[in-house]
């Protein structure tokens, strides 16, 4: 399913209620729950595909 403003996707990797995708640029992008922290974004609320993460 496309991401409304999201390109140059290079993997995607999906969890039960999350989804994380690795950019060409080499930045990670996460959304959807986040109970647990489980997308980075430092808090535990759901999220939307829009901030832009370094990987580790």
């Amino acid at each position: 399913m496309p991401v409304p403003g999201l390109t140059g996707v290079r993997m995607v990797a999906g969890g039960h209620e999350h989804t994380i995708a690795l950019l060409g640029d080499n930045t990670v992008r996460s959304w959807g729950a986040n109970s647990s922290g489980q997308i980075g974004n430092g808090t535990t609320t759901a999220a939307p595909p829009r901030s832009p993460r370094s990987p580790p």
